[in-house]
């Protein structure tokens, strides 16, 4: 079997894709046609990660208006759950991810009762920083 794989490999002209045997590559949809276009699927396409935090109905919809800047049609992708972390991501990065309503922001210059910690006032610990 290993044999086969490595002689497939390298009987493989340059214009043919290399790919595992037996492994067949997704179709390339548009959203709306993909598996995760239905809004309970994409929301449980991220439980247990940390995207679920993020609020998941907003970006189902930023997906789904998404259209390339050229033909104005809607893009083709195979893996639409890789795409909609990217939204996520960028917005992570440029710090403006859009979280669910139910959840809170940690904001350390205003402890309050849905911030942990508190300050000194609850610990009693100073340190030489709080001074």
């Amino acid at each position: 079997m290993q044999a086969e794989t490595i002689r497939a490999a390298a009987t493989t002209g340059p214009a043919e894709p290399r790919r595992r045997a037996g492994r067949q590559p997704r179709p390339e949809t548009t959203f709306p046609e993909s598996e995760i276009f239905d809004k309970q699927k994409f929301v449980a396409a991220f439980e247990g990660t940390d995207y679920a935090l993020a609020d998941l109905h907003h970006y189902h919809e930023a997906v789904n208006l998404w259209r390339d800047k050229i033909t104005g049609q809607p893009p083709r992708r195979a893996d639409w759950v890789a795409t909609a972390k990217r939204f996520m991501f960028n917005d992570a990065t440029d710090n403006r991810l859009k979280l669910a309503p139910n959840v809170q922001r940690h904001d350390p210059a205003n402890p309050g009762p849905h911030n942990a910690g508190g300050g000194p006032a609850r610990s009693g610990y100073v340190s030489k920083w709080d001074r």
